[in-house]
């Protein structure tokens, strides 16, 4: 079995990156996981010895927080924010529930700020602002002792009036400074949403991170308690910014620390892939461009010639070319070969055809010196050499003959039977003057000697001159068209014989045409109105018709050349099929002696 070096390489390769890749991801998140723990650990432990320690003054909490809550509940209130809104100072909050009022006596002594009374009963209990003012103090003292034994950064306490309607009572930071760490602006503020509780509502966690108004990360929880029908929540924050910026940065050192990883496990693949694939592939290539850039051929030294015996698939690519390339070269032989012998044939056919259009009667006027008659004749092989031929010639001063037939086939085999026809043809012409005897006599001869069972469709007349009565035969051959003088062409359905060549033992009819002076005949192949267009669609007998009648009373020549045009104009460039052969005799009547042309 042979090893696959380059598909394991791949394998490994993949395999090893994306293990890296996971157990690189796998411990990045158990290490930011244990660091998370470990560094939130300290801040849990603080939280929860605050919810812990607040029940050893929770009943002193919670009374101080109600009182609070009723000194919130102040008519003046609002009016005392305005004012301390208007003056930009937020201790007026705290000077106004702090005022020192003994009792009624002392009215004069209230608070210049205050716009209210200077006392509020609410639920029977009558307390005044100093004693309002001693809660809120003592409330904020001893949340800002607790927030600074747990070293935690806030205490919030926060009463719920109504359903989903809070107040805001203190918030103490775990600082000393206590007129700038209270928060008094916020005091009896009411908001429709807490946004510490409302986080930690939805989170449902024990604790919850929420991101504070001035952009600080704080962990929060929240210790719910009731007091005289009231609710009240402490919220307990540790701001961890600091903490999460850390993680933040153990974590993208993780990160950077699996890129390494990662990277060096890809640079370390890249360097056992160029070893083992991209290198062999550079010499491979660089040896194939060299082979190809060859202008003057190539030969069983130009194949690859690499050291590389490996059994991988850069082995087998690298056999595959030298066998790709010997092959190539194989073929390029055999291409000249091949070449070299379709010259030849070429040659040969080119002389071939030479020889055919030779054996033919080409020089027109064909009898200058006979007034008579005129004819004329042209043959298009539909390959280099063709099966149909025309001939005619003198029998003797009287008679002369015409023939047009057609060979079944087409190419050289054709054109060697169509030369053999001809000279059969002509030669008993020569000794006998019944055009149906001569195609007797020419189809016993070629009967004989007919082992590949070729045949010919012959039309053969011949013409006597001094009275123009035409004889004439058709073995299998198209029908003639007649034009008598002063009409058109019209096509002349003749008496049909059997194929020459076809059987022996057939006998042919001959039939007589009588040619007046002006009269013409016009005979073909059926490469005329068999010639196909591009959609397949046949000339045929009746545009051929037209054709000779555009112009009846043309010369031979011209009639012919008409006919011509018209199967151009129609195949356009179809590819032509079959040969065009065509013949066409114009009789001018029988020769006058002198004194008849005087």
């Amino acid at each position: 079995m042979k090893k696959k070096t380059i598909s394991l390489a791949f394998k490994l390769n993949l395999l090893l990156t994306s293990m890296v890749l996971i157990v690189s991801l796998v411990l990045v998140n158990i290490s930011v996981d244990s660091y998370s723990r470990t560094v939130y650990e300290s801040v849990y432990q603080k939280l929860d010895a605050v919810e812990r320690a607040m029940p050893e003054s929770k009943e002193h909490i919670l009374d101080r927080s109600y009182k609070v809550y009723l000194a919130a509940e102040l008519p003046g209130l609002e009016a005392v924010r305005a004012r301390a809104e208007r003056e930009n100072d937020g201790n007026i909050l705290t000077q106004w529930l702090s005022s020192f009022v003994l009792d009624q006596s002392l009215n004069a002594f209230r608070h210049p700020y205050s716009d209210a009374d200077y006392q509020q009963q609410t639920d029977g209990v009558s307390y005044s602002y100093f004693d309002a003012g001693l809660q809120y103090l003592s409330l904020g003292y001893t949340l800002k002792d607790l927030a600074a034994q747990k070293d935690i950064s806030s205490i919030t306490a926060v009463a719920e009036a109504r359903p989903g309607e809070y107040i805001h009572l203190v918030r103490m930071n775990n600082s000393y400074d206590y007129y700038t760490e209270w928060n008094q602006w916020e005091f009896g503020r009411r908001m429709e949403h807490q946004p510490a509780i409302d986080t930690w509502l939805a989170q449902k966690t024990h604790t919850a991170f929420f991101l504070s108004e001035a952009g600080r990360t704080e962990l929060i929880k929240v210790a719910p308690a009731e007091q005289n029908g009231v609710r009240f929540y402490f919220i307990y924050a540790c701001d961890v910014t600091d903490i999460r910026e850390g993680q933040r940065r153990f974590f993208l050192r993780c990160l950077l620390l699996v890129c390494i990883m990662v990277a060096a496990t890809i640079l370390l693949s890249l360097i056992l892939l160029r070893r083992m694939a991209i290198k062999p592939l550079k010499e491979l290539a660089r040896s194939a461009t060299a082979f190809g850039a060859r202008q003057d051929g190539w030969s069983r030294e130009d194949v690859i010639d690499m050291d590389i015996r490996s059994r991988d698939e850069i082995g087998e690519l690298c056999q595959e070319f030298r066998s790709m390339q010997t092959r190539i070269i194989e073929y390029t032989e055999n291409i000249t070969r091949m070449t070299a012998e379709k010259e030849r044939i070429s040659t040969e056919l080119t002389m071939a055809t030479r020889i055919q259009a030779e054996m033919l009667p080409s020089s027109f006027p064909a009898f200058p010196e006979r007034q008579e008659f005129d004819i004329y004749a042209t043959m298009t092989p539909a390959k280099e050499v063709g099966g149909d031929f025309y001939d005619f010639f003198l029998i003797d001063e009287d008679h002369l003959a015409l023939v047009m037939a057609d060979v079944a086939g087409k190419g050289v085999p054709a054109a060697l039977f169509m030369m053999a026809s001809k000279i059969i043809l002509s030669d008993i012409a020569m000794l006998e003057q019944s055009p149906a005897e001569i195609l007797r006599r020419a189809n016993e001869t070629i009967c004989k000697n007919n082992k590949e069972e070729m045949f010919v469709t012959v039309w053969l007349g011949i013409l006597e001159i001094s009275t123009g009565l035409l004889t004439c035969a058709n073995a299998g051959h198209e029908y003639p068209f007649l034009k008598e003088p002063g009409r058109e062409f019209q096509l002349f359905r003749d008496k049909h014989g059997f194929v020459v060549g076809g059987m022996a033992g057939v006998k042919y009819r001959n039939y007589t045409l009588r040619l007046e002076p002006g009269a013409k005949l016009f005979v073909y192949t059926d490469g005329v109105p068999e010639a196909t267009d591009e959609t397949q669609t046949l000339f045929g007998i009746e545009r051929l018709t037209e054709a000779l009648n555009r112009d009846p009373e043309a010369s031979p020549e011209a009639l012919l050349a008409q006919v011509s045009a018209a199967v151009r104009d129609f195949v356009q460039e179809a590819e032509q099929f079959d040969d065009l052969t065509m013949l066409c005799l114009e009789y001018k009547g029988p020769a006058r002696s002198e004194e008849d042309r005087k």
